[in-house]
């Protein structure tokens, strides 16, 4: 079965060079899983394609879809609602995705291969989620792939909110230069340069100043003549004329009909800074160090790399003198990191894409999906922190994601092991496959940097804060003013916070530290914070005086396992099934704020 297959490319040829390094990308990887195969195109921006010879296809086929082997759809923004526009109404979803790979999947084989998210930055999940069209296209795009991939957090974010199974990985760009011979060469002291009109390919926002940006980049030129060469490259024509304005005599604006010749400039370029963000990606995979900037959500394409990216506004020319500067001073050991990471995510995409391929099924009821009476799901569980869990690919790839959207956010960003593991944990087994984000009432107790409430609220959740004097109000009210995410907080009266009963779909209270004691009075305001049928999610650090020579049985009298028995054992609660919990399958890690060894346990429990 497929020793030498026929694969159609859902792309464009000739409108954007990204695209054609994504699917460089992609090819590398079909390459190394087959020893033939034959490629075939369809430029989604010109649908006769679908049965006309383009490019080096050696046969005319009928329909490219329908006789193929497999289908590719190569990187293209997949999950967007932009100016008027959408996934399911732009003009190719009609011919490409309703009548051929809607249609076709799961029978054909179809890789849903980097697919990513477009808004307006920093715009949320919430946008696309609130349009119950969007969320029907990306369900029977999920349905009808054999696998996954997405480029960018925001895509990721989407998908995690639906349930849909998928796998966050650097977007293919990344690596075309895999399928070449070329080598990135240090000390040429030329910095590449890619600028657009608004900082990026159209003006999405009232705040984007056409005359600030023009002086960001006079200056940030300016600045980088003083020791580097510039070398300006342009993508089309409109950016060669913008650029033009920029361009002192003997400095040249590179621009090619061909998208194979940008492959040497971003490689042998000594850092390259870029409103197109592919070319930063293109040229990251030589190993090279990069910076984007951006005016819409594609600009995170580059925190699953590494590669700082910035919002056009916010872009200003000293701070990205110093990210290139930092970059080149750091070349070498950027080139390593960058390369080892290229590698170790071709390794991933090359497994998944044989796995999807060559499996007989399709993954079909792989969603995760809540009951219809229920804004959020969840089960009677609780769990202790197993290290097998905690390192798996599932947990990992969540905390990626959370991590990338707390970075930008200016909010705490945890571990992958210990910290983080409950956070994972929940999500899984409370959140995912919510039908509905904007029916979820959420208050969370404690920290209030902590970026789950904060990405819950992204999706749509409406999010309250209580917590006790001493919080960080003012971080608070800068991200929450920054991002426009509706969040409340609940102000201490009396130095006490008094919170609403019986309003909450959801009560969170993560990583708390208290004695048992402590413990049942806070599990007693969660029961009176939630409605009838509400979810209490709480995580707990652990610190036993003496691990003795096994864990302490489920009837000891230990402050470890008292603690887990006023959160488990309070009647406001259903009954939790019998727990045993073992030292073999736990994740034990060394904290510097503990004396002792500490581990985690979480769960998930309904208010009767």
């Amino acid at each position: 079965m497929f020793s030498s297959p026929k694969i159609a490319f859902m792309t464009t040829l000739g409108v954007n060079v990204g695209d054609e390094f994504i699917r460089e990308g992609i090819c590398s990887f079909l390459d190394e899983i087959f020893g033939s195969w034959t490629p075939f195109y369809v430029n989604k921006h010109d649908l006769p394609s679908l049965q006309e010879l383009r490019l080096d296809e050696p046969a005319v086929l009928e329909d490219k879809f329908r006789d193929s082997d497999i289908i590719v759809q190569a990187g293209a923004p997949v999950y967007w609602k932009l100016n008027g526009g959408t996934s399911y109404s732009v003009e190719w979803a009609e011919e490409l995705w309703e009548k051929r790979i809607f249609a076709l999947g799961p029978q054909k084989v179809v890789l849903n291969v980097s697919a990513g998210a477009c808004q307006p930055y920093p715009d949320f999940a919430g946008t696309f989620l609130s349009d119950p069209r969007c969320v029907e296209f990306a369900r029977r795009a999920a349905a009808a792939c054999r696998w996954t991939s997405v480029r960018d957090p925001l895509a990721s974010q989407i998908l995690y909110a639906l349930g849909i199974e998928h796998e966050p990985l650097p977007c293919a760009a990344f690596h075309a230069a895999r399928r070449s011979n070329l080598k990135g060469t240090f000390g040429r002291g030329v910095v590449a340069v890619n600028f657009m009109p608004y900082g990026g390919h159209l003006r999405l926002r009232d705040d984007i100043d056409e005359h600030a940006w023009d002086v960001t980049c006079r200056e940030l030129i300016n600045s980088l003549r003083k020791h580097h060469r510039i070398l300006f490259v342009a993508h089309d024509i409109p950016e060669t004329a913008f650029m033009e304005r920029y361009r002192e005599p003997g400095e040249v604006i590179f621009r090619s009909g061909s998208w194979r010749d940008y492959l040497p400039v971003y490689a042998r370029s000594e850092a390259v800074v870029a409103n197109r963000v592919h070319g930063a990606v293109c040229a990251a995979g030589f190993g090279r160090p990069a910076v984007i900037i951006g005016n819409d959500t594609r600009l995170q394409i580059g925190d699953y790399i590494g590669i700082p990216s910035l919002y056009v506004m916010e872009a200003k020319a000293d701070r990205l003198v110093d990210l290139i500067e930092d970059g080149i001073r750091g070349q070498k050991a950027e080139a390593e990191r960058l390369i080892h990471l290229r590698e170790e995510s071709a390794t991933r995409y090359r497994t998944a894409i044989a796995d999807g391929i060559f499996r007989t099924s399709s993954g079909l009821g792989n969603e995760r999906t809540a009951g219809q009476d229920d804004p959020v799901r969840g089960p009677k569980r609780f769990s202790l922190a197993g290290e097998a869990e905690a390192r798996s690919g599932l947990f990992q790839d969540f905390m990626n994601t959370l991590n990338c959207f707390a970075k930008r956010m200016g909010l705490r960003q945890l571990s992958t092991g210990l910290e983080g593991w409950e956070h994972p944990w929940l999500w899984f087994n409370a959140f995912s496959g919510t039908e509905d984000w904007r029916k979820v009432r959420l208050l969370n107790i404690g920290s209030d940097l902590n970026p789950m409430p904060w990405f819950l609220a992204s999706l749509g959740a409406n999010v309250e804060f209580a917590g006790k004097e001493g919080l960080r109000t003012e971080a608070w009210e800068e991200i929450r003013d920054r991002s426009g995410l509706k969040v409340g907080r609940q102000a201490p009266v009396d130095k006490k916070i008094r919170i609403p009963e019986g309003l909450f779909d959801v009560v969170m209270y993560f990583s708390c530290v208290e004695s048992g004691a402590e413990m049942r009075v806070i599990v007693s305001e969660a029961a009176g914070a939630l409605r009838e049928g509400g979810l209490f999610l709480v995580s707990a650090r652990l610190r036993p005086p003496s691990w003795g020579i096994d864990f302490p049985g489920p009837n000891s009298r230990t402050p470890a396992i008292k603690k887990y028995r006023a959160i488990l054992e309070h009647p406001a609660f259903e009954r939790m099934p019998d727990w045993r919990p073992s030292r073999d399958d736990m994740l034990v890690e060394k904290d510097s704020r503990f004396p002792r060894p500490v581990t985690a346990g979480a769960a998930v429990l309904r208010k009767k």
